[in-house]
C-alpha cells in the first residue's frame, strides 16, 4: 500500500532509501520524538544544582539487540568510570556474561524519576539501538530538556551540533576520554548543555514537529 500514500514521514534518514525502494513517492525525515522543556524544567529546577552523579545511563538492556550497549557500559566500568545505570530488566544471561554491571545497576526509572536523575547528572550517556543508523531516539531530546550534558554515539548535525550542543563519540576510547574530560571541566560541560537546551527550545519541541507536518502538506495552523 506504500505507493498509494502521497507523503511518508520517517524518523531516521538512514531508512529513506528503503522506503523509496518500496515505492514511497515523497519521503520526509522528521524526528518522531521531541522535547518538553517546560514540563521537564518544572521538575528539574528542584534538582539541577545538585549533581549527584558523574554519568548515568537510562535505557533498555533486556534483549540481544541491546548487547552492544552492555559491552560499552562494561568497558567503561572496567576503566574505572563510576557510571550509574537505570534499566528495565537485566537478564541472568547478561549478568553472568558481564558481572561488573550488576553493581552499577541502581534500578529502573520512568517519568518524573527519570527527569530527576537526568537533572542531577553531569553527563547522560545515550547509546542508540542499531536499527537507528543516523540517530533520533527519545533520549536524544529528553536529555537536553534537563540541561545536562549529553554524550551520544550519533546525531544529525542539523539537529544538535557536535561540540557545541551535544558531544558525540567515535569509539570506546574516544568515549572514555570525553567522559573524563567533561566530568572535570564544569564550565565547558555546562556551556554545551546550555546550548543543547536552547536548541531544543528553538527547534525540537512537539509544536515544531506538528508545524513541519502542516507545512509539508500545505496546511497552515
Amino acid at each position: 500500500c506504500i505507493p498509494y500514500f502521497d507523503m511518508i514521514f520517517i524518523s531516521d534518514l538512514g531508512h529513506k532509501t528503503e522506503w523509496k525502494d518500496l515505492g514511497a513517492q515523497h519521503v520526509i525525515c522528521l524526528p518522531n520524538s521531541a522535547g518538553c522543556p517546560n514540563t521537564f524544567q518544572r521538575i528539574a529546577k528542584n534538582y539541577i544544582k545538585r549533581k549527584k552523579y558523574d554519568i548515568v545511563f537510562i535505557g533498555r538492556l533486556d534483549t540481544g539487540s541491546n548487547e552492544h550497549r552492555i559491552k560499552i557500559l562494561n568497558f567503561l566500568i572496567k576503566e574505572g568510570v563510576n557510571i550509574k545505570i537505570w534499566t528495565w530488566f537485566l537478564s541472568n544471561k547478561f549478568i553472568n556474561k558481564y558481572p561488573l554491571l550488576n553493581n552499577h545497576v541502581v534500578g529502573s526509572a520512568y517519568g518524573i524519576e527519570m527527569v530527576k536523575i537526568l537533572s542531577q547528572s553531569k553527563i547522560a550517556l545515550n547509546i542508540h539501538d542499531p536499527s537507528v543508523p543516523y540517530g533520533g531516539n527519545m533520549r536524544l531530546f529528553e536529555i537536553p530538556a534537563t540541561k545536562s550534558l549529553q554524550i551520544a554515539d550519533k546525531c544529525p548535525q542539523d539537529w544538535f551540533k557536535d561540540g557545541d550542543e551535544i558531544v558525540l563519540y567515535k569509539n570506546n576510547q574516544d568515549l572514555l576520554q570525553k567522559i573524563n574530560y567533561f566530568i572535570d571541566n564544569d564550565e565547558e560541560r555546562e556551556r554545551i548543555a546550555k546550548n543543547g537546551y536552547e536548541k531544543l527550545v528553538r527547534k525540537h519541541q512537539y509544536k515544531h514537529r506538528v508545524k513541519k507536518i502542516f507545512e509539508s502538506i500545505s496546511i497552515t495552523s
